[in-house]
């Protein structure tokens, strides 16, 4: 009875970090979809050096072929920005589609861009 008691309790801490890991391990496959666009994105940017400097939040929606679309500016530190973080959102497209394994069909993103 004592061997397996420490046994169950192993069980049970494996079971408590499962359950607590299991949102985000559920949510793996969106997390590692949204990241790809992000540096899909990064990389259109990383070389255009812009001559202002601010941040830019953009808003998107991704359909389920990966085309990108509806780009809005959520807000900016700068007016002249903010066509240059549209370009960049729109030459982007397209992304890979989305994974069945989100179980999404279609998503919006924000996305706040640094320019240096």
């Amino acid at each position: 009875g004592a061997v397996a008691k420490p046994g169950q309790a192993g069980s049970a801490k494996r079971v408590d970090q499962g359950a607590a890991a299991a949102p985000s391990g559920k949510n793996e496959p969106l997390a590692l979809y949204l990241a790809s666009i992000r540096t899909k994105i990064a990389t259109q940017q990383s070389g255009k050096p812009s001559a202002e400097r601010g941040r830019v939040e953009v808003r998107f929606s991704v359909a389920a072929d990966g085309r990108l679309g509806d780009v809005v500016i959520e807000r900016s530190d700068d007016d002249s920005l903010e066509e240059e973080a549209l370009k960049i959102v729109r030459r982007s497209s397209p992304v890979a589609p989305i994974p069945p394994s989100t179980g999404k069909t279609s998503l919006t993103m924000s996305l706040v861009m640094e320019f240096k």
